[in-house]
């Protein structure tokens, strides 16, 4: 079985077992166990924007955290943001572990089972939220 991890998006810390573990890091226990590290908590490499080739200038890092840096929006749209997606797709099954926080009244903006395809104008049109 496959088993992602989008480990601390936003918190400092993970409690694993009483110990701290250091942000968007993998225990040797999870490495052991087949866990992938999706972020690194520094960059954006092994992401991209859908359809296109390397994220947009919204995205931003902050605190080790994904963030969209959107001070001024327009209904749903970022300038220069975008959906961000995965290089590497996922088949099969997996498990997947996340840390998010979200503004009141947001949703997690975490798709899973998207298609990338120039025939699927959003990243929404195949996947699952």
């Amino acid at each position: 079985m496959l088993r992602i991890s989008l480990l601390s998006v936003l918190f400092c810390f993970v409690l694993t077992n009483g110990n701290a573990q250091i942000l968007n890091t993998l225990t040797a226990k999870e490495k052991k166990d087949g866990w992938k590290l999706l972020f690194d908590g520094k960059d954006f490499k092994g992401w991209h924007a859908y359809g296109g080739s390397s994220v947009g200038s919204a995205w931003i890092i902050e605190g080790g955290a994904i963030k969209l840096n959107v001070p001024e929006r327009s209904g749903n749209k970022a300038k220069n943001g975008g959906d961000i997606v995965i290089d590497e797709p996922v088949t099969g099954d997996f498990e997947f572990k996340a840390e998010w926080k979200v503004s009141k009244y947001a949703n997690s903006g975490i798709f899973f089972f998207v298609t990338e395809s120039p025939k699927y104008k959003n990243m929404h049109d195949t996947g699952l939220e």
